[in-house]
């Protein structure tokens, strides 16, 4: 009885020590799957870029040749790649960026969302036609094209404008005029009082179902665009921004 005794004994010790194995390799998982989320999805964000300026828009009715309300702007691309080491055979569903908010605002001016336009047009969107109040979303397609909100559905590019409007104005008869961040030296705008941070959910959806959401947070404008006139930003180190599963 003694050894029977011993052996029911000896069997709890090793079913409780499984137990507490399997719950700790479970917990570690799960930690590790916080920290890193998903490590081979189909496609992955490869690159944030920034691009900070400033423009003006003319005011009617008025005799000068120039009487601008300014606006600094700031254009955020998301890069989307296809990750060749995942095997499955799915493409992009839709991409969107939703939950938009101000971290940090700025000591000036107005903070406004909108659409994105493709780098380098000219095209006006600072209007309420195309404002984004929490959430805009890219379709998949055979390409990308920002103004139709489509992505490439085997990778491409998404993107907001984020805004500081009524920041003054600029009025002259000057024939030219460098119309960029150095307008903003007329109005005595400093750096410090375009500085603010902003934060977004990323959501990609794949053909299969699956959806993976991220949280990211950007400071802007990306450089001293007053001096410089515009700055654009590279981000390649993504490593804060993880997607999981939801």
């Amino acid at each position: 009885m003694q050894i029977e005794g011993k052996k029911r004994t000896l069997r709890r010790i090793v079913i409780s020590s499984l137990f507490v194995i399997l719950f700790g390799v479970v917990g570690t998982l799960m930690l590790k799957y916080e920290v890193e989320g998903e490590t081979n999805m189909p496609f992955k964000l490869t690159k944030i870029s920034i691009v900070s300026t400033a423009s003006g828009i003319n005011r009617e009715g008025t005799t000068e040749n120039w009487n601008l309300e300014l606006i600094q702007n700031n254009d955020i691309y998301l890069n989307f790649q296809k990750n060749n080491q995942n095997n499955n055979d799915v493409f992009i569903k839709k991409v969107s960026i939703e939950n938009i908010t101000i971290k940090e605002q700025p000591a000036k001016g107005e903070v406004k969302f909108y659409r994105a336009i493709a780098e380098g047009s000219n095209t006006n969107i600072n209007k309420e036609e195309y404002s984004i109040k929490q959430k805009v979303e890219y379709s998949g397609d055979t390409e990308s094209n920002l103004e139709q909100l489509k992505i490439g559905n085997q990778g491409g590019i998404v993107g907001i404008r984020c805004a500081i409007e009524n920041l003054g104005e600029y009025v002259s008869n000057n024939t030219e005029i460098r119309i960029d961040g150095t307008l903003l030296k007329e109005t005595n705008v400093t750096p410090e009082d375009l500085f603010m941070k902003i934060g977004f959910d990323i959501i990609l959806e794949v053909t299969s179902g699956v959806r993976y959401k991220a949280y990211a947070e950007l400071d802007l404008p990306c450089g001293n665009i007053i001096e410089e006139g515009i700055c654009k930003n590279d981000i390649t180190d993504l490593k804060e921004i993880v997607f999981k599963r939801f």
